[in-house]
């Protein structure tokens, strides 16, 4: 019996990591495929281990919480976490081949690059309508963003609630509020190194495109959070 019992516990083991590598190499297809969805797979590299995604830094804010946000949208990814470059080595090569990481494209068709960081960088995140809670991709961008501020200090996070045009302004203007607050209270609960966090919110007056579809308009349900830079410490 010992020796049946043996076997069958190898047999057991044997199938689950089978299952596991299976499941690592299917998420690193689905991650690549999702990287060049968001025009992000140029240069991006990712190192996964089992359901964890691990980002490999570079000093474009926007590339990297755009890329967060894509792969903590892919369905099975249970973790998305953010290495320094110096644990480069520890990820794969950039999904699209003969890239460089920090090269390539950002997710608005700009040059990415890791010369130096700006001075004035926004990450967005977006809301479900009328709502103002944190959803998974949105809490991915902010986890880069508290993560890039512990190398970056910034002086002031400027953080800016918006909605859209539905619905009147005596709504509005509260909601816009309470996502930017959202967004605050989650940084500073992750521990976010800032001087200072402003929160505003500016209801549906300064859309970030014309309210004309429905697609605009969740464009516009959103938080900016404008990261005044300084030089890396």
């Amino acid at each position: 019996m010992p020796v049946v019992a043996g076997l069958l516990a190898a047999t057991v083991v044997g199938g689950a990591l089978w299952t596991a590598l299976r499941t690592q190499a299917d998420l690193e297809v689905r991650g690549c495929a999702a990287l060049a969805d968001a025009g992000l797979a140029a240069g991006t590299r990712v190192a996964w281990s089992g359901r964890d995604a691990t980002l490999v830094a570079v000093d474009d804010l926007g590339r990297m919480t755009e890329a967060a946000a894509a792969l903590a949208g892919i369905d099975g990814a249970r973790v998305v976490r953010v290495a320094d470059a110096a644990e480069a080595d520890a990820a794969g090569p950039p999904c699209a081949p003969g890239s460089t990481p920090g090269g390539g494209t950002t997710a608005d068709g700009t040059a990415g690059g890791t010369d130096a960081p700006a001075a004035t960088q926004t990450v967005t995140v977006r809301f479900a309508s009328n709502s103002a809670s944190l959803d998974r991709a949105a809490r991915a961008r902010l986890d880069v963003l508290v993560l890039w501020l512990r190398t970056h200090p910034a002086t002031a996070l400027k953080v800016g609630g918006h909605a859209d045009n539905t619905g009147f302004d005596t709504r509005n203007q509260p909601l816009s509020l309470q996502r930017a607050v959202a967004v605050s209270e989650y940084l500073r609960s992750r521990g976010a190194k800032a001087g200072r966090i402003d929160a505003t919110g500016f209801s549906s007056l300064r859309p970030a495109v014309p309210n004309i579809s429905a697609d605009n308009r969740a464009k516009n349900r959103r938080v900016e959070v404008v990261v005044e830079g300084s030089p890396r410490t």
